[in-house]
């Protein structure tokens, strides 16, 4: 194993950021979305990986999972995935393109294992929303002279009417509200503020966002293209585990630099090399209920020689409903359709926006980010796919 581990290449981890550097969103870039699609094909297929493509459409858009399988052809497979689209205004890098240069990395170094792994690699699509979503909020605000091209509104009471709508939308769902009642709550004090264009304005955002529900929106608005993908493939496959690479490139080592989601709290974090949870220099990772053998079979993976990757990892004692209801901050990410279905899933994460202030900016450029740690969490991914055929037995 010690072998395979040294084998990780950095500069191939920055290679193939550049190759696939954004923004690759639906509205604006679908070029750019398909090319980053073709580079993983072209990737997975030279490391000599079954490759597949399933494809769905949206209002006659096609888009496209890519999955590469290293397989025995009988037995459990495991997954590892990373979504490769961005929000509109964002070059991505490490929202999510660290993560698919982990997960290309990783599929490169397991091609070559010895060892028989039934492995599938999956780079998502639209894990940032639904097309429809990105020509609300941007395309309607730019045709209505609201916003420029660079995405920043024209008028400052626009821009705080904006804070306003995603403040209520945000602090409603975390009180238990659906989405609809904190729109309205929304109307009912800002209303007498908007002009015209405005009030058209946020009436379309109404209409887009005030139909989700706390039950319909996975895979149905967010996590597209995970959604369909565990609703469509994954009942044919027998799956012991998925390991979500979510953002996973930037660190820091300044006091106050970390902050933890709701629910959370220093003292029921496990840790691994970690002194002090508040300062931003470690992975981080999420099981729930069905997933706790994984995520620990991962942290174990950290503390190898040759790995030693700093990690705080959290099993939440609840399925997908609880924690839907609770603690919807877990849920921002493609593991959360597998744990919809109760599939074992694990969320590795920087934690975003907890941390990084370049989080869905046009700064989340390649130079923000650690490749001494991108190489870590690869490293760490690879020893537990090696290890997993000890989660069956």
């Amino acid at each position: 194993m010690y072998q395979h581990l040294k084998n990780v290449d950095e500069n191939r981890l920055y290679h193939h950021i550049i190759e696939m550097m954004g923004p690759n969103d639906p509205v604006y870039n679908q070029d750019k979305l398909d090319a980053a699609a073709d580079y993983i094909v072209s990737q997975f297929d030279e490391y000599g990986l079954q490759v597949y493509e399933h494809v769905f459409e949206i209002d006659g858009k096609r888009f496209r999972n890519i999955e590469g399988v290293i397989d025995t052809g009988e037995g459990p497979e495991l997954l590892l995935t990373s979504h490769y689209d961005t929000v509109p205004q964002a070059p991505g890098a490490d929202d999510n393109l660290s993560s698919v240069s982990a997960m290309l990395e990783s599929a490169r170094i397991l091609a070559e294992a010895d060892d028989p792994l039934n492995l599938r690699f999956i780079g998502f699509t639209l894990e940032e929303g639904h097309p429809d979503e990105f020509q609300v909020t941007n395309a309607n605000a730019q045709n209505l002279g609201l916003m420029d091209e660079y995405f920043n509104f024209k008028n400052l009471n626009t821009m705080l009417l904006s804070k306003e709508f995603w403040k209520h939308y945000r602090q409603g769902r975390s009180l238990g509200r659906e989405y609809k009642d904190s729109i309205d709550l929304f109307f009912e004090e800002n209303r007498d503020k908007m002009n015209k264009n405005e009030l058209s304005y946020f009436n379309g955002m109404k209409e887009f966002f005030g139909v989700i529900t706390t039950d319909s929106w996975v895979g149905n608005h967010f996590l597209i293209g995970s959604g369909k993908w565990v609703e469509e493939k994954s009942k044919n496959l027998e799956i012991v585990g998925v390991i979500n690479l979510e953002m996973i490139g930037y660190f820091s080592q300044k006091p106050h630099s970390q902050r933890l989601p709701d629910g959370f709290s220093s003292d029921i974090l496990q840790r691994y090399l970690v002194d002090d949870p508040y300062v931003g220099n470690y992975l981080m990772g999420v099981a729930d209920v069905n997933s706790g053998s994984l995520l620990e079979l991962f942290a174990s993976c950290c503390k190898l020689d040759g790995v030693n990757l700093p990690f705080i990892w959290l099993q939440v004692p609840f399925g997908y409903d609880v924690i839907n209801k609770n603690m919807f901050d877990l849920l921002r990410a493609d593991h959360t359709p597998f744990w919809k279905e109760n599939i074992p899933a694990i969320l590795l994460s920087d934690s975003a926006n907890f941390r990084t202030p370049y989080y869905h900016t046009p700064a989340d450029t390649i130079d923000k980010l650690d490749f001494n740690y991108i190489a870590k969490v690869c490293k760490a991914s690879i020893a537990t796919a090696l290890k997993s055929p000890t989660l069956t037995q």
